[in-house]
């Protein structure tokens, strides 16, 4: 075999194997290319749950400042049915009437009914 048949040959195998090197880039590019596409897709998925955890965030917020906020009020509201309680206890009586065997409660005593009834549903 001559020199000049030699280098043809050695061409030849090199001309294949950077055909073949390039095909095997060709594909790593295509697998990089649908990797990138995945990752695109998976930040903007990112992007929109982040955006919903915010979102929720900002309702727990709402919610936790609502519920200060009615603990407050609460308690303000017993408060008061606590006072009106003393009101009405110190005022609350009954009369009898002849015609009745049963005592007639007086305004006070119907309104101290319903302040002690509103304090236990209020749980104080």
């Amino acid at each position: 075999m001559s020199e000049i048949q030699t280098l043809k040959d050695e061409i030849a195998r090199l001309t294949r194997e950077l055909a073949d090197r390039n095909l095997k880039v060709s594909d790593l590019l295509i697998e990089n290319e649908a990797r990138n596409a995945a990752i695109y897709h998976l930040n903007r998925e990112l992007a929109a749950e982040k955006e919903c955890v915010e979102d929720l965030r900002a309702e727990v917020e709402r919610h936790s400042n609502a519920a200060a906020a009615s603990r407050l009020y609460a308690s303000q509201a017993k408060d008061a049915l606590v006072e009106c309680e003393e009101y009405f206890d110190d005022r609350a009586d009954a009369e009898y009437f002849t015609d009745s065997a049963a005592p007639h409660p007086n305004e006070e005593m119907k309104l101290l009914t319903l302040v002690r009834d509103a304090i236990k549903k209020a749980g104080a």
